[in-house]
């Protein structure tokens, strides 16, 4: 969604090419205009423009984030993944009282820390050798007590 405000909408900027500066200048924010402005005249000069323009930008953005749901979507993921952290972080904090607790709390540390579902940097790859190692172990034991 963010890519498709992006591409229709552009980050909300302005750009000024400054006389004084060797390149244009993409300002983002109202506070880097004023900052840039006290440094730099021709900005100065066009300060109250260019905060107009800033603003007009930033309207069509959240105009076209209303109608995409970029940033609601954006506050839902927020919560999901602030919501899985506590889970995860309770979970991890209780005594595990079986193999199996212990294989899944090697998966939690698994999905919500490693950088992605293949990494081979350690120490994921030996994770994942000891989560495989304690379920083929689980299984053994559950199939010699059948």
């Amino acid at each position: 969604m963010e890519t498709e405000l992006a591409r229709t909408v552009g980050f909300p900027s302005v750009t000024f090419d400054a006389p004084e500066l060797p390149q244009p200048v993409r300002i983002a924010s109202l506070q880097t205009l004023d900052e840039l402005a006290m440094r730099v005249p021709s900005i100065r000069q066009a300060q109250a423009f260019l905060a107009a323009e800033l603003h007009a930008h930033r309207a069509r953005w959240d105009e076209a984030d209303r109608r995409l749901g970029y940033s609601a979507a954006l506050q839902q993921e927020v919560a999901a993944y602030t919501d899985e952290a506590r889970f995860a972080e309770r979970l991890l904090s209780v005594d595990a009282i079986s193999i199996a607790g212990v294989a899944a709390k090697i998966d939690i540390l698994i999905e919500t820390e490693a950088p992605s579902e293949t990494c081979d940097e350690f120490p994921w790859p030996a994770l994942r050798k000891i989560r495989s190692d304690l379920i083929r172990i689980m299984h053994q034991t559950l199939d010699h007590t059948v």
